[in-house]
């Protein structure tokens, strides 16, 4: 339920700004760039996305900016609406993690409330941060097919397909197979010292 409900806040935030930015006369790519950044992990989307819009650079800092903001405030007072309207622990998280923008403020603000509550909250809003991936690669076709016309259905998928989200997967899969070593750090009065370092499959043995 929560993936669904994560996939319902992508798909209606980029649909809302997108009808948004043609009423208000919004240029397109700006409109769109809102409705990543909102629905999906504030500047980190925006950021991945605009090469694929070729947005101009100051409507992509002017997005940053705003989403956030936006998330800061909302950062800041949901755990104070959460007193008011009594919400639960997992309510909260929930609530958290489908609007807040930023990663690090749908943390901060969901253990402000509770432990559960930051657990929840961040699960959340990783199941709205695994959809950048896909998104990043319809936009890239949808552009594709906008400036080629019917030509761009002959193009191969992973021309379509961004560097990053590849990147991505390949560094997912190699963090879940143990090829990266876990490290562990300690700060003493001298400094960082390194505790252990050791691969992540050798740790139950």
């Amino acid at each position: 339920p929560g993936m669904a409900m994560g996939l319902g806040v992508v798909v209606i935030s980029i649909g809302l700004f997108h009808w948004l930015g043609k009423l208000l006369g919004l240029d397109r790519n700006m409109a769109l760039l809102l409705g990543v950044g909102t629905g999906i992990c504030g500047g980190t989307a925006i950021v991945a996305v605009a090469p694929l819009l070729k947005a101009k650079e100051n409507h992509v800092l002017v997005c940053v900016g705003l989403v956030t903001l936006i998330g800061l405030g909302a950062m800041i007072l949901l755990p104070l609406v959460a007193g008011l309207l009594g919400l639960s622990q997992t309510q909260f998280g929930l609530l958290a993690g489908l609007t807040i923008h930023q990663t690090p403020q749908v943390i901060a603000a969901g253990f402000a409330v509770g432990e559960e509550a930051g657990q929840v909250a961040t699960v959340a809003k990783l199941s709205r941060v695994c959809l950048l991936a896909p998104v990043a690669v319809i936009i890239g076709w949808w552009m594709s097919r906008a400036e080629s016309g019917s030509a761009a259905t002959k193009k191969p998928w992973y021309r379509l397909v961004p560097g990053f989200a590849i990147g991505f997967l390949l560094v997912a899969l190699a963090w879940t197979f143990g090829l990266f070593p876990e490290v562990a750090l300690k700060w003493e009065t001298t400094g960082v010292a390194l505790v252990s370092a050791r691969l992540p499959h050798l740790a139950t043995r």
